[in-house]
């Protein structure tokens, strides 16, 4: 962990007045101990007087911590810059948008906890134990690379077949930036999924390798970028007929395969939007049958909230249109979104000459809908 320690004022020894400049880790040192304590102290006041583990208080600080140099931990900077504020907010957030849970783990168990990303940030899953003490290291090796874990937790984010692994560092090779994997070194372990898509359910696992030393293991869970809400289905009930069959929005511009479906999932696709600017949206509807009559409309959860009700989030809908066309518009981010935050942009083609019938969620006779 690294703490700002570079031209501070501090209490001098001059006068019982006195302040005085100064600069290294007689500087950097206070700063961070200190506002760490203020962390224990915040939590304490949200938590009837008790104060986070010393494990749980690391996994904060290293969660919430302002990433330096290459992507994830290295060997220069740690887990980074230490932001304070950032892990006060998350202490904050309890309940709501993040996780901080202290538990222990039994010979042979296997914890799972499911989320749902609120699209709140990343996706972020942190753990972190106080490790039984390992034998001493040899005298007069520095920088030995020896293992020296004792009991080896695992931690592991599932999303329907895919699993997100965590952080590992190569101490053969302390420049190259960290990858993900099977972290076998530390006694903290990270999961950063940047691109979790909001409103769908991930499970974190928790277990061990081997026989866990006196037969448990206290660790401390934090997880930040969840507390969303599914949304609602929407899909055709026959695959006949229309379809959506291209979507262009800022870096955006998807294609659809030949063929028809009722629903299409792209959220592993994300068009990049900033407040208070004018975009340009192009829709093309087709079909891979006959012509019918059709409408399309648009929905962006703006506020990110799981659902398509708010004022605004309806951001376009077609003329009728009955041939393999495109629709163009333009609409505005609102500026009372928040930065940094994934939400949802559903596209729905209904086959009807009423636009009243074309809605965001439930099942409808025939087109598409696209996530």
């Amino acid at each position: 962990m690294c703490g700002d320690g570079v031209n501070l004022i501090s209490a001098g020894t001059a006068a019982a007045d006195a302040y005085v400049s100064m600069s290294g880790t007689s500087m950097a040192t206070p700063n961070v101990s200190g506002s760490v304590f203020l962390l224990q102290e915040y939590f304490a006041q949200k938590n009837s007087g008790n104060f986070m583990r010393a494990a749980t208080l690391k996994g904060l600080v290293c969660h919430t911590a302002f990433d330096a140099g290459n992507i994830g931990p290295d060997y220069i900077y740690g887990w980074g810059l230490l932001n304070a504020a950032k892990a006060a907010q998350t202490i904050t957030d309890i309940g709501v948008k993040s996780i901080i849970s202290e538990n222990t783990l039994a010979q042979g168990q296997t914890q799972t906890f499911n989320v749902i990303a609120s699209g709140s940030g990343p996706l972020v899953a942190t753990i972190s134990w106080t490790d039984p003490a390992a034998a001493p290291g040899t005298v007069g090796v520095v920088d030995d690379p020896a293992i020296k874990l004792i009991n080896d937790l695992d931690l592991r984010v599932n999303q329907g077949n895919t699993v997100f692994r965590p952080y590992i560092l190569n101490p053969a090779s302390p420049a190259t930036a960290a990858t993900t994997g099977d972290n076998i070194r530390d006694n903290i372990e990270q999961v950063y999924i940047a691109n979790a898509v909001p409103g769908k359910s991930y499970t974190i696992s928790v277990n061990h390798k081997g026989t866990l030393n006196s037969g448990s293991q206290a660790y401390s869970l934090i997880v930040t970028g969840v507390g969303g809400k599914v949304y609602c289905t929407s899909a055709a009930a026959s695959m006949a007929d229309s379809k959506i069959t291209g979507v262009q929005l800022s870096n955006l511009n998807f294609t659809a395969a030949s063929g028809c479906t009722s629903y299409t999932d792209n959220t592993n696709q994300t068009a990049v939007l900033e407040q208070g600017a004018t975009y340009p949206l192009t829709v093309s509807l087709g079909s891979c049958g006959g012509n019918f009559n059709k409408i399309a409309k648009v929905f962006i959860d703006f506020n990110a909230d799981g659902d398509f009700d708010d004022a605004g989030e309806l951001v376009s809908t077609s003329a009728v249109i009955n041939s393999n066309a495109s629709f163009s518009t333009t609409f505005l981010v609102p500026l009372t979104v928040t930065a940094d935050t994934y939400s949802l942009m559903r596209v729905v083609t209904t086959e009807t000459s009423d636009p009243n019938a074309v809605t965001a969620c439930g099942t409808y006779p025939k087109g598409e809908t696209q996530d």
